[in-house]
């Protein structure tokens, strides 16, 4: 037999539950559908923290348009209202109503990293669109403003109930963006109870409950449905594009190498560097090195970071965790990972695609600790571990565009292999296909780049005057030469920087076509 919700105490209106309170009737004639919102996954895994980050930033453009939506929906069914009254405070909710939409946009943009112009274009979900037509119809019947508010019921009772039950639950993960930009916002009761005190006070006296119940129980429904879109990632968002490039923290680059670990340091750190050959995960001082560069790739699942000298990919490994982070190391198979942009900087943060609390952190302590222990400073390998978000200064990471140093077939063969072994000999014959292409297009850059600057060194020495021109002048010309040639360095290197990316695409293209044939 199923009972009625424990709804939270901050409602005296539900705790009373009294036969002629009409919310607690609603929710009584309703409560397999209301059950059903209130325990959906989605917003489970924002609370134990392994909710897709796309899925969520999907969730939060859709979640901003049904803001948008009622917000419209409001001044049509004030509009309806037989009462002035509601008419003349209407710009004071209204104005409310625009800072939702603000606040949300504003979370999307500056903490999710998706631009203005990628909400804009992103298309409403059909789950979205059924809420919407249910709502227009909702409110152009009689009491357009009591339905209104019985429309919108669900959504107010129902976040508050999952935040506050969330917020209580000790197992909530609390260092997630899902906490502070989901739980904690919808943990705000003032709205509930101005609700249920609005609906009670009025739809008593209007009798009509078959079509409140109806109501209610559709948006229940919808409501879910909006949960749903939380689930559902229809294209991954590329907080980074895909591309070849340096991982860094402050001067440490994530490198993937073998590591030697001798007296004295070898007890303090041994866990932090596992012993198979070309295994460990480490920081090191930056050197351009093909270990020290990474393919990043998007996919629904999140991101990967395989090594371009390897071929293998960052993740954890297997029954090495310790209290100060979880022990990585290079992996034959794909280890996902989320990319989320540190608010109003350059960087980024790089967690677990399995739970967002862990992200990717250069220990940096751990090293000054063994190398106090030991009294000696010339280990200087930085462990890297999975850790327990803290957004410390170690966690935060820069990505630089790089182009592959050119590889040999042997190179190459460990680049395949990190995917599928193939043939040799089609390695061999892959690697001076992308090399050539490479070489060829690099070439054309420059090429482009020292005709262009010849061409107006001459213009600008003709207009100085040729042979006979004073010191002053040619200072000049240089002077405005090398201001030009900044300006079209500029913009050369954004040509660059699309050329390389472009280049990596075709380089999967290729890789991708040796595995057809193997």
């Amino acid at each position: 037999m199923q009972s009625t919700p424990e709804l939270p105490s901050a409602s005296q209106h539900l705790q009373s539950q009294t036969e002629d309170d009409v919310v607690t009737k609603l929710l009584k004639d309703n409560i397999d559908v209301y059950e059903e919102l209130l325990n959906h996954p989605f917003p489970q895994s924002l609370g134990n923290g392994t909710a897709s980050l796309d899925g969520f930033r999907y969730y939060m453009i859709q979640d901003t348009f049904y803001l948008e939506t009622c917000a419209r929906i409001k001044m049509l069914a004030v509009a309806r209202s037989p009462s002035f009254k509601e008419v003349e405070i209407f710009s004071k909710r209204h104005e409310s109503s625009l800072k939702y939409v603000k606040e949300s946009r504003k979370t999307l943009v500056s903490k999710l990293g998706v631009p203005e112009d990628v909400i804009d274009d992103t298309p409403r979900s059909k789950n979205l669109e059924q809420s919407e037509k249910f709502y227009k119809d909702a409110v152009g019947e009689d009491d357009a403003y009591l339905a209104y508010y019985v429309v919108l019921l669900p959504c107010i009772l129902s976040y508050w109930q999952i935040a506050e039950r969330l917020m209580k639950d000790p197992s909530t993960v609390k260092n997630v963006i899902y906490y502070t930009d989901w739980i904690e916002v919808n943990y705000d009761s003032s709205s509930t109870d101005k609700y249920i005190k609005f609906i009670n006070a009025n739809l008593t006296a209007k009798g009509g409950s078959d079509r409140w119940h109806n109501i209610f129980k559709t948006a229940c429904q919808l409501e879910s449905g909006i949960f749903d879109t939380g689930l559902q990632v229809p294209k991954p968002y590329q907080i980074v594009p895909n591309g070849t490039y340096s991982i860094r923290s402050s001067s440490v680059a994530l490198a993937n190498k073998s590591v030697t670990l001798r007296p004295p340091v070898d007890k303090s750190l041994k866990l932090y560097f596992p012993s198979t050959a070309g295994s460990s995960i480490v920081g090191i001082e930056k050197t351009g090195r093909n270990n020290e560069k990474w393919h990043v790739a998007i996919s629904k699942n999140g991101y990967t970071f395989q090594n371009v000298e390897t071929g293998h990919y960052i993740g954890p490994a297997t029954g090495l965790n310790r209290k100060d982070g979880r022990i990585l190391q290079a992996l034959t198979k794909p280890y996902y990972w989320w990319i989320n942009p540190v608010q109003e900087s350059p960087l980024y943060q790089i967690y677990e695609s399995a739970n967002l609390r862990y992200t990717l952190n250069a220990a940096t302590e751990i090293l000054k600790s063994a190398n106090r222990l030991t009294r000696s400073t010339d280990f200087d390998h930085t462990p890297i571990v999975s850790g327990e978000n803290e957004q410390g200064p170690y966690q935060m990471w820069s990505f630089e565009l790089e182009k592959p140093e050119q590889l040999d077939a042997g190179e190459s063969n460990k680049i395949v292999q990190g995917n599928n072994t193939i043939d040799d000999n089609k390695v061999s014959e892959l690697a001076a296909r992308y090399e050539q292409m490479l070489r060829e297009e690099f070439e054309d850059a420059q090429q482009l780049r020292e005709k262009r600057s010849e061409a107006i060194r001459q213009e600008l020495l003709l207009e100085a005057g040729q042979d006979n021109v004073s010191e002053d002048t040619v200072q000049r010309a240089v002077e405005l030469f090398e201001k030009y040639e900044r300006v079209l360095g500029e913009a050369l290197e954004a040509i660059e920087q699309q050329r390389r990316v472009h280049n990596e695409e075709k380089r999967q293209e290729i890789l991708a076509e040796g595995r057809s044939v193997a």
